[in-house]
């Protein structure tokens, strides 16, 4: 069966209460596994990916996904875990849940990557989200089994959903990211830079443009040892050519010497025998 996500008015956000509770056991897994299948598992590990290295310079938009998100300290049932979720003027840093009366906020952007167990869970977490003030909030279905478009964005308006039209068939822009979101003909959800059209690469692309860089860089290295060795193959030869010079020189100053001690010696004879006649 296939449907599309109805807007919903949201209940008013929850408050966390003020008075002093005692500490509490925050669970950080449910124990259910990330995903079911490579669909889900290779949508939820590519976007956190793209999104991970596109903000990975600023060190306060965290970046995350399949932690508990909570959003009451009396009530451990209040919580929900979004597959991927990405909260602007947070630290970047490792937690084991996220807190949003620590916070100070709930998520900005959340992904929900439906599967055949979760897909009716995920898309009623939707009436939370809006509850918690998540300005966006994306699904994406990998095998099209569970709504049409298997893409679908919606924007929070005055506490609604509200669909976010499509830049094109299955290509949806994420005004919060600052990103397209869309998906190429292998079914596979990707992301580009919205100002500039860029694709954000995937784990492969990067393993792949790293490879290449290597390669790069060790082929620039071999060339610049053989330059090197050709460098120092023609010092040697100066240095060779400077000796023979040096050589030949001296060899000269010698001949010149011989040379002129003859003539002188048969200056001499030639005195001598004036002399004798």
């Amino acid at each position: 069966m296939q449907t599309a996500i109805q807007p919903e008015i949201a209940a008013e956000p929850v408050e966390a209460p003020e008075a002093d509770l005692p500490d509490i056991e925050y669970p950080y897994s449910d124990g259910v596994a990330m995903s079911e299948s490579d669909f889900q598992a290779w949508a939820i590990i590519n976007a956190r990916h793209f999104l991970g290295t596109h903000f990975r310079d600023r060190p306060d938009v965290y970046v995350s996904g399949n932690i508990f998100v909570y959003f009451n300290r009396a009530n451990l049932s209040e919580n929900v875990s979004p597959d991927i979720l990405v909260a602007f003027g947070v630290e970047r840093r490792r937690r084991r849940s996220y807190r949003t009366w620590e916070e100070g906020k709930a998520p900005d952007f959340v992904l929900e990557v439906l599967s055949p167990s979760t897909w009716k869970r995920d898309l009623d977490k939707r009436k939370t989200y809006a509850r918690l003030g998540v300005e966006e909030y994306f699904v994406f279905d990998p095998t099209g089994d569970f709504i049409q478009p298997m893409l679908q964005g919606y924007r929070l308006d005055w506490g609604t959903y509200s669909p976010m039209p499509g830049l094109e068939p299955l290509a949806v822009r994420s005004r919060v990211l600052g990103l397209d979101l869309w998906v190429d003909e292998g079914r596979d959800l990707r992301m580009r830079d919205a100002a500039t059209g860029e694709n954000l690469w995937s784990p492969e692309e990067s393993e792949a443009c790293r490879r290449k860089a290597e390669g790069r860089a060790e082929r620039a290295e071999a060339r610049a040892e053989q330059a090197e060795a050709r460098a120092e193959q023609a010092e040697t030869r100066a240095e060779q050519a400077e000796t023979r010079a040096e050589n030949a020189e001296i060899r000269a100053d010698e001949e010149t010497r011989r040379r002129l001690a003859a003539e002188e010696r048969l200056a001499e004879f030639e005195q001598r025998l004036k002399s004798s006649r």
